[in-house]
């Protein structure tokens, strides 16, 4: 980056868009899964997972914005855990809807891994860049 210190007041653009893809994603597979399924126990574990989700991406997506190393990982767990849901899913699902419902997940796994690995490395910059910094002082 030409100017370092510039993380140390804008936020974390990349990371944010990326987890609100995230939060896209999952929002689209819900609606679709949902509208698919049967009415059974399974639906009520589909739906808190979900829940679930959408609030662990949406507090992601702004601890992200702030260049939070931890929540960083954070984001990498939830995408290697949306990684598994859409396996799992791909297994226990059939029908025509199946490949677009799949990609829907897989997409928005990507899009959470990717935020995990950019903001995990702008981070560890930023903070790199507050120690320099402290040094000079």
């Amino acid at each position: 980056m030409k100017h370092p210190q510039r993380r140390l007041y804008e936020n974390n653009r990349l990371g944010y868009l990326l987890m609100l893809g995230f939060i896209a994603g999952n929002a689209l597979y819900a609606v679709i899964a949902l509208n698919r399924m049967p009415a059974t126990n399974a639906v009520g574990l589909l739906v808190m997972a979900t829940i679930a989700l959408f609030l662990l991406g949406f507090l992601t997506a702004v601890k992200v914005r702030t260049y939070s190393l931890g929540w960083s990982y954070g984001a990498l767990l939830i995408g290697l855990f949306q990684t598994v849901r859409s396996v799992v899913a791909l297994s226990a699902s059939s029908g025509q809807m199946v490949v677009p419902t799949t990609l829907f997940l897989l997409g928005s796994a990507v899009a959470c891994l990717v935020a995990g690995v950019a903001s995990t490395i702008s981070a560890r910059e930023r903070l790199r860049t507050l120690r320099a910094m402290e040094r000079l002082i």
